[in-house]
């Protein structure tokens, strides 16, 4: 207005009353009695809908508001649990697991400070979450088998397989074995190549001696 005085007249209408009846227009926001919230005071306070199975209010990535979780962005409704558009936590969580798992990768060295706070792991025999199966080689060139799943907020839980599948090392029986094969090739290569210089020299040697012959019989 004229004297820069607040507006209570025009706030939102909820069933065709002002903060739906449940609050006060002040200076054109609805302020809404107890128990009640929403922009126009449209909803009674409760977190019933938003309580997930393990009791947690839209497992920490949201806020419940008109008993609805709203979620950040990439998690989806109604309970905020799954994000489709987020990096995957079995590429972005991998050097986490190596370290923690098996003390190696490039975490080791601050394993506990960047992973065991926001992941927490058992090793296993055989999985019992129920995601979807993750794999990584390792710094060694293993396989290393997990699963995840998450909790609340940008907190994990993870099982690790204790068995990695590794290559298998070289047989030093085969090295040595074919160590000895290729010698011996090479040697059985080099007896046929001075037997055939041998043999081409003793040809020349006989052809030389029989020209020789022929000519002391015309002589």
């Amino acid at each position: 207005g004229d004297f820069c005085e607040c507006d209570d007249d025009h706030c939102e209408k909820f069933q065709n009353k002002l903060c739906g009846g449940n609050g006060e227009c002040n200076c054109g926001k609805c302020d809404c009695n107890e128990g009640y919230e929403g922009s126009a005071c449209q909803c009674k306070k409760s977190q019933r809908d938003c309580q997930t199975l393990n009791n947690t209010v839209c497992f920490g990535r949201g806020t419940c508001q008109c008993d609805h979780c709203q979620c950040k962005e990439g998690y989806q409704r109604p309970h905020c649990r799954l994000c489709l558009g987020c990096p995957d936590p079995c590429q972005t969580k991998q050097n986490c697991i190596e370290c923690l798992g098996f003390d190696s990768g490039p975490f080791k060295k601050n394993c506990s400070l960047a992973c065991s706070k926001t992941i927490f792991h058992m090793m296993v025999d055989q999985f019992t979450i129920a995601t979807k199966q993750c794999q990584h080689k390792d710094s060694e060139g293993c396989w290393i088998k997990f699963k995840m799943d998450q909790l609340f907020g940008e907190e994990y839980s993870a099982e690790i397989l204790k068995q990695r599948d590794c290559p298998e090392p070289p047989s030093v029986i085969a090295i040595i074995g074919g160590s000895i094969a290729s010698v011996a090739l090479i040697g059985i290569v080099l007896l046929m190549l001075i037997k055939m210089l041998i043999h081409m020299r003793d040809l020349k040697e006989f052809k030389k001696f029989e020209d020789e012959k022929k000519k002391s019989k015309w002589a």
